[in-house]
């Protein structure tokens, strides 16, 4: 009973689906990435294995199993953009690498797909799971492949050839007067099946309204400047939990119990994915009235539909990325992180484990380098797990955002830019990263989602500061000077009896504007024009 355990993965994906302001190119390159990795997989098999495909979606036939001696080859799972096979001879495992090769070549131009087989192994006596299981012995050699890969050095053409417009490569292709590359071309035609998936998908979710096929579709007005908001979130841990699942089947005898563990954790994975995306489409469409009479969001198409402001990028799994409206992002990125930690995953023995997630939000411009606001939102969500790590007590995990408003445009990295945001004698004006606290994730500070958004809500809703908006920039101007008494003098000139309320921190800060040296309310006003408020449904 030996068999060959083969990993499939992908390389170079950041710039592979954000190397583009083309949307349509950025969805369909995520879709191809997809594919690759999960149905291309399926149909590259040998005909006797345990999944199949009905109507896109994977089924797993649970009373198939390698060892019983029926199948050329066995899913363990898919997720975490990696596919992992048992195949039941080497020759099978190579003939099912060149298919898939062969596939990704002909109808992937670009995308650089990754495998590693293991050396044969005796499935009596050999362990799947644990540090030095064949799993992770793979998973190593699939590290290694992918870092020692040899640079790509496509062929740029004669002479003669045309360049495509989005790539510089050679064209192939023309669209709306457009010339397309190889492999701009194959992400276009990919996109219009990522599209009525995802329409599918959320079909109850997204109701009358239109899926946005271009950044302008999320609500840019024609010669206003505008803003999007590129959201990235991650669940936390994710790494740990695999291995703590690993190593509870450290055993040649638990391999069976391995795979199907494996197999469950994965698939709870992508559900609490798919709940915490479809609440958030939801909530989007429940607010759309508002969003309509209130702030003049109404993105119609040219026959008048009009479009729900949020395209998901990469989704179903431990992590997810959407584009929407600027003023949008911060609202729908806390929503969805708090149903997502709702959520629970299927660890050893059907076991549940909570999840706990961190977000980062650029906002920029509509047509700034997607790339570079992918990169940011990177940045922002490090600087979250670098908060969580500081803040959290003992084996208590946090919920955590972090975002930046990039109104002039971005230089350098996240470090660079926040240096204007830090005074002299160790103050800052940065309340951010702020943690989004639970019942699982108590958070008994101050720096909390809450309080950001009642301090922002008080700023443009209250008496004292709605429609007096050279008050509030003053107030602003005040808080750059670092110290306590120039608060104090600001209330006093403007005779404000308190700066607005917040939780978890002593009177005083009302008065004086800071808790020790960070300060609530310079985040809150920054965030004025760049948040609104999303009602829950019901």
């Amino acid at each position: 009973m030996e068999y060959i355990l083969t990993i499939v993965d992908t390389s170079g994906i950041q710039p592979y689906i954000y190397g583009t302001n083309h949307l349509r190119q950025n969805v369909g390159a995520s879709w191809i990435v997809k594919q690759a990795t999960s149905r291309w997989v399926i149909e590259a098999l040998p005909k006797a294995c345990n999944v199949k495909l009905e109507d896109k979606e994977i089924i797993f036939d649970s009373n198939k199993r390698i060892e019983e001696g029926k199948l050329d080859a066995e899913v363990i799972y898919f997720g975490g953009g990696n596919a992992v096979v048992l195949f039941s001879s080497d020759a099978l495992a190579r003939e099912f690498a060149a298919r898939l090769t062969h596939r990704a070549l002909r109808e992937a131009p670009g995308l650089q797909v990754v495998m590693a087989h293991s050396e044969p192994f005796d499935w009596r006596k050999c362990a799947l799971g644990g540090e030095e299981g064949v799993v992770q012995r793979t998973m190593e050699r699939l590290a290694r492949q992918k870092q020692n890969r040899p640079t790509d050095m496509p062929f740029l053409g004669m002479g003669v050839t045309a360049s495509g417009a989005f790539t510089g490569l050679p064209a192939v292709a023309r669209e709306n007067g457009s010339l397309l590359s190889a492999e701009a071309e194959a992400k276009i035609r990919a996109a219009s099946d990522a599209h009525q998936y995802l329409w599918t998908e959320f079909k109850g979710a997204w109701g009358d309204f239109g899926i946005p096929k271009d950044f302008d579709h999320l609500g840019r007005s024609e010669g206003e400047s505008s803003y999007m908001a590129v959201v990235h979130v991650d669940v936390n841990g994710m790494g740990k939990k695999v291995r703590k699942l690993s190593q509870y089947y450290a055993a040649s005898e638990k391999n069976r119990a391995y795979v199907e563990a494996m197999r469950a954790f994965s698939q709870s994975m992508k559900r609490a994915a798919h709940v915490a995306l479809e609440s958030t489409i939801r909530l989007l469409a429940v607010n759309m009235e508002k969003l309509k009479s209130e702030y003049g969001i109404t993105p119609k198409d040219e026959k008048g539909k009009i479009y729900l402001p949020i395209r998901p990028i990469v989704y179903g799994g431990d992590d997810v990325t959407f584009v929407t409206e600027g003023r949008l992002g911060l609202g729908l990125a806390a929503h969805y992180i708090k149903v997502l930690t709702q959520q629970r995953l299927i660890g050893p023995e059907g076991n549940q484990w909570p999840i706990y997630a961190r977000g980062g939000i650029a906002i920029v411009k509509t047509h700034y380098p997607f790339a570079q606001a992918y990169v940011l939102t990177e940045a922002l969500n490090h600087s979250a797990k670098a908060f969580i790590q500081d803040q959290r007590n003992g084996d208590h995990d946090l919920n955590a955002l972090d975002w930046h408003f990039a109104s002039a445009g971005l230089l350098g990295d996240l470090e660079e830019i926040r240096h204007a945001y830090h005074l002299p004698g160790g103050h800052t004006l940065l309340m951010r990263p702020v943690a989004l606290g639970n019942e699982l994730a108590p958070y008994n500070g101050w720096r909390t989602w809450r309080n950001f958004v009642e301090i922002t809500l008080a700023f443009k809703t209250d008496d004292a500061w709605r429609d007096r908006r050279n008050k509030v920039k003053s107030l602003r101007e005040v808080l750059r000077q670092g110290t306590p008494e120039a608060v104090e003098n600001f209330r006093r000139l403007y005779r404000i009896p308190e700066l607005p309320p917040l939780a978890s921190v002593s009177p005083e800060v009302q008065k004086r504007g800071w808790v020790g040296k960070r300060t609530p309310y310079f985040d809150a006003i920054e965030a004025m024009d760049f948040f609104i408020p999303l009602d829950e449904e019901g």
